[in-house]
């Protein structure tokens, strides 16, 4: 009995025809046509470009957009503070007296402190 690598080459006749032979190649030719566009599709699919990447971006995209908004919506209404400030002279008055302490020349400013903030200035 002959080993099963010599038994498969024992009754191989290996004559083909040359329809048989450009059959082979050409369906040799689509086999490997199908490999490399299954490559680059997976190269694309999960590159550095693929679509993983696209819809994080995509969201991020989304995140930015919503912080410009928000930030153009809060400018807005700094200017508009900007120019009450600019053209009202009370509001600028009492924006100093508010945030900075400030007082007339006839005038006392008394301080009150938070009731936890005054306890812990005791002990």
């Amino acid at each position: 009995m002959l080993p099963w690598f010599q038994r498969s080459r024992r009754n191989t006749n290996h004559t083909y025809t040359p329809a048989r032979q450009r059959a082979m190649t050409r369906r040799s030719y689509i086999f490997a046509s199908f490999g490399a566009l299954a490559v680059i599709l997976a190269l694309s699919q999960f590159g550095e470009a693929g679509l993983a990447t696209y819809w994080k971006l995509h969201s991020h995209e989304k995140e930015l957009v919503a912080d410009v908004q928000q930030l153009q919506e809060q400018n807005a209404v700094l200017q508009e503070k900007l120019v009450g400030l600019a053209s009202d002279p009370s509001s600028l008055e009492k924006l100093a007296r508010q945030e900075h302490n400030m007082q007339l020349p006839q005038e006392e400013v008394l301080t009150v402190f938070p009731q936890n903030q005054a306890e812990g200035n005791l002990d």
